[in-house]
């Protein structure tokens, strides 16, 4: 090959390398984009699964003093 060939060859492959790494780079954003879009649904769900599970606790919190307030008042009604 001529050195003229050459060169052109090497110019040739920089660009398609600085090409393949561009488009590459736009590929790794776009996934990185729809993984931070897939995180910020689950920290969502969680926080509603979280108030959930708050409001079932209160719930059964307020169950179990209910109980214990009906207990100690048949308890007292005896005396």
């Amino acid at each position: 090959m001529a050195r003229g060939e050459l060169s052109r060859a090497a110019r040739q492959l920089e660009r398609m390398t600085e090409r393949a790494q561009e488009e590459g780079a736009v590929y790794l954003r776009g996934i990185a984009h729809k993984n931070f879009a897939v995180v910020r649904q689950l920290e969502g769900e969680w926080e509603e699964s979280l108030r959930h599970a708050q409001r079932a606790l209160s719930l059964l919190g307020g169950l179990g003093h209910a109980s214990l307030v009906a207990r100690l008042s048949f308890n007292t009604a005896d005396l």
